[in-house]
């Protein structure tokens, strides 16, 4: 299936599909979206993931610099928006 992602790509953000996510890429997240590469937040506003398709668990993951920066490809944005850059497309 073929979505598009917002990305950020000479300095403006732009739709792209998430086959086109290259390494370094920054990613713009908000509710709903899949996140569509492993990644490390940038920065955002009460960014926190829905994980149980990779752990099991109900509970969401806050998602920050300070303690907890990695965002996992499947995961999905279930509250805040945030800004993340690709490591692994």
């Amino acid at each position: 299936m073929n979505v598009q992602i917002e990305a950020v790509r000479g300095g403006r953000r732009q739709q792209i599909s998430i086959f086109d996510i290259v390494v370094g890429e920054v990613i713009c997240l908000k509710i709903g979206d899949q996140v569509p590469a492993d990644g490390l937040f940038l920065d955002g506003h009460s960014l926190q993931v829905d994980e149980s398709s990779m752990t099991g668990e109900s509970d969401h993951v806050e998602i920050n610099q300070a303690q907890n920066p990695f965002l996992f490809s499947g995961t999905k944005v279930a509250d805040g928006d945030a800004r993340m850059l690709g490591i692994l497309p």
